[in-house]
């Protein structure tokens, strides 16, 4: 069976069929070749992409949580601000400071 055969038949890859190739073949091996090798560059760059991608997500998701945390404490320690306080007429402490200030406290410098 030839090489194109197999390569028709899905029995090598294009890339395999590209390397048994002899020099003197009426296709330019080189050609070829180079066409394999911009093909893997655009994949690994594909792929870096998708990797980078997940790594922003990750990020977000680690942000969106310490901004919940810090709401937490901070509502903790309105209560008990409040409760030292013996609960006077006026509450001491403010109202929970929403999730939106608290993720924009998270990124700001110290």
């Amino acid at each position: 069976m030839s090489m194109e055969n197999l390569l028709t038949n899905g029995q090598i890859t294009f890339e395999e069929w590209v390397k048994s190739m002899d020099n003197n073949s009426s296709y330019d091996k080189n050609k070829l070749l180079k066409i394999i090798a911009d093909r893997k560059r655009a994949q690994q760059q594909i792929n870096d992409m998708r990797l980078r991608g997940q790594e922003m997500l990750n990020e977000a998701e680690r942000q969106q949580s310490i901004a919940g945390d810090i709401s937490a404490i901070t509502q903790s320690g309105y209560d008990k601000i409040n409760e030292v306080m013996g609960n006077q007429e006026q509450e001491v402490a403010p109202a929970l400071i929403s999730s939106q200030e608290a993720q924009s406290r998270v990124g700001a410098p110290a």
